[in-house]
């Protein structure tokens, strides 16, 4: 995950919880890619 900037425990979930939702949003940006392929 790289670096973590934000303070403490709650910072490390929010870290986790953020990359996540980056990893899901570049899937679905993937998924639109080709369904407007098709």
């Amino acid at each position: 995950m790289g670096r973590n900037y934000l303070a403490g425990q709650q910072g490390a979930a929010l870290n986790a919880i953020l990359a996540a939702a980056g990893y899901n949003f570049s899937l679905l940006l993937r998924w639109l890619k080709d369904f407007c392929r098709s």
